[in-house]
């Protein structure tokens, strides 16, 4: 029965061992592809938001380019359309006094060319300066939105990790608890062991003794005989001299 209880004891430690040990890998793994697909799903999102702002860069290119083209074939067409009305005024009048008008409308046109053309290229220096700021807005968020995850996924995966270490530390010591038994109740079979043995010696020296006291019984018993032969013998002896005399 203590051998039975023992081989138990074995197999259900083996049984624990090899549970934890599954458990373990088991939690191992999954940590593994949920890391994975936390890396995935980000890399995924970075790859949409990069998209996204490419998209809307060119977007707003192309809208600034059309912007910066219909305002210069605007202006164009209002410089040709000047200069005809100017032709045509030069042609009906050729007086000094018109002359001189005509002058003062070019100069005022040249300005208001020169008033236009400035005034489109700082709006154009504006979008610019709006679209790199729009863009380097978008970048930082995307970098922080990318920290952040990160730092999520790897507490994520310390705790997760932190947790597999105390279950596997409770694990070990319920099994050096229960390996501490199993070594208990070894010594308590040596114990047994010993006691049987010591048992067993006893018996053999009762069972010498008991022998040795029927080998004496049986050695009084023949000298009880042979003192029996004397007596008759003697018995007889003494009939025979009565007879004698």
């Amino acid at each position: 029965m203590v051998v039975e209880q023992r081989v138990e004891l074995r197999n259900m430690v083996v049984e624990q061992r090899v549970e934890l040990r599954n458990m373990v890998v088991e939690q191992r793994v999954g940590l593994r592809n949920m890391v994975v697909e936390q890396g995935v799903g980000l890399r995924n999102m970075v790859v949409e938001q990069r998209v996204g702002l490419r998209n809307m860069v060119v977007e707003q290119r192309v809208g600034l380019r059309n912007m910066v083209v219909e305002q210069r074939v605007g202006l164009r067409n209002m410089v040709v359309e000047q200069r005809v009305g100017l032709r045509n005024m030069m042609e009906q009048s050729g007086a000094v006094e018109q002359g001189v008008g005509l002058r003062n409308m070019v100069v005022e046109l040249r300005n208001m060319v020169v008033e236009q053309r400035v005034g489109l290229r700082n709006m154009v220096v504006e979008q610019r300066v709006g679209l790199r700021n729009m863009v380097v807005e978008q970048r930082v968020g995307l970098r922080n939105m990318v920290v952040e995850q990160r730092v999520g996924l790897r507490n994520m995966v310390v705790e997760q990790g932190v947790g597999l270490r105390n279950m596997v530390v409770e694990q070990g010591v319920g099994l050096r608890n229960m390996g501490a038994r199993v070594t208990a109740g070894e010594s308590q079979v040596k114990e047994l062991q010993k006691e049987v043995v010591n048992q067993g010696v006893e018996l053999s020296i009762t069972k010498t003794e008991l022998q040795f006291y029927k080998n004496k019984v049986e050695e009084l018993k023949r000298q009880h005989r042979i003192a029996g032969q004397s007596e008759s013998h003697v018995e007889e002896l003494k009939t025979e001299c009565r007879c004698l005399q």
